[in-house]
């Protein structure tokens, strides 16, 4: 999140200005500066290795996505360092979806069936004939043809990178947004990105202290958020508001208590929930 970074980057980032509005990752190619910002914020926050081995083999290939994509063909040498690195049995092994893994999974037994059924004694023979000759060819016509009709799945394997890794861009926009105090319309608000904010703030609240709350259907924003959210959630007719006071922070045998103000109705529904996500203390409606 934005607190792991350094000043310097923050002002950087300030500098730069709001984000492009890109489909894929490539594109912030026309945008080097925040194409270079975003990867210090990827790498200053994401704690996850799968999506760190996501990141290094997407750019990766990325010099090579558009013939990727579109022809399906690669060099015997790049198959064999992804598979070798990032593939299902590689040494950086990625999480692939099952349709990719599937794919690797049909190739490798084709490949293990003509590999058993190969007689080294044919290399020394012009014209092999024979039963076991024509099990041979049968099981290499197979993998062939499977080959043919399900090519290499590097389309696959790209967009999966860019779903991944487009999340991560969105985190990144909206961070930027945040320090930039942009106003945001309700539906591109960050649940997890609120749900973590809205537990810290809980979480440091001692006995009969309280913090305002701010909501709107199923975004709630308990104690202090910025002011980008804050107005995204009261630029609306119906956005509601009040206090949380904590009445008992709880122990070992108690989830503790917190006292709300301000919420009723259906509104009450959208406070539980949202609640709900963070914390497992009763709530009273005063």
């Amino acid at each position: 999140m934005w607190q792991n970074l350094s000043d310097e980057t923050r002002q950087k980032i300030a500098s730069a200005g709001m984000p492009p509005t890109i489909t894929f990752l490539d594109d912030l190619q026309s945008a080097p500066n925040h194409q270079e910002l975003f990867a210090t914020y990827f790498q200053d926050n994401c704690d996850t290795e799968q999506d760190r081995r996501h990141w290094e083999c997407y750019w990766w290939l990325s010099p090579h996505s558009y013939e990727l994509k579109t022809r399906s063909r690669s060099t015997a040498d790049m198959r064999k360092r992804f598979e070798e690195t990032y593939g299902p049995n590689g040494g950086l092994a990625i999480e692939w979806s099952s349709e990719i893994t599937s794919w690797f999974a049909q190739r490798d037994q084709m490949e293990a069936e003509r590999a058993a059924l190969w007689n080294p004694k044919w290399d020394d023979i012009e014209d092999p004939k024979g039963a076991e000759w024509n099990q041979y060819s049968e099981a290499n016509d197979r993998l062939y043809r499977f080959e043919q009709d399900n090519p290499y799945p590097w389309a696959l394997i790209l967009d999966e990178h860019g779903t991944r890794l487009r999340n991560w861009y969105k985190a990144y926009t909206d961070e930027v947004a945040r320090m930039m105090d942009t106003p945001m319309p309700a539906y591109e608000l960050d649940r997890d990105y609120i749900d973590s904010i809205n537990k810290v703030n809980l979480d440091k609240l001692a006995v009969e202290e309280e913090v305002p709350y701010l909501g709107f259907g199923y975004y709630v924003l308990i104690g202090e958020h910025s002011s980008g959210y804050q107005k995204a959630v009261t630029s609306y007719d119906h956005s509601w508001s009040g206090t949380v006071t904590m009445k008992a922070r709880g122990g070992a045998f108690s989830p503790g208590k917190v006292e709300v103000t301000g919420c009723s109705g259906d509104d009450q529904k959208w406070f539980k929930e949202a609640f709900r996500r963070v914390s497992k203390k009763a709530i009273d409606f005063a």
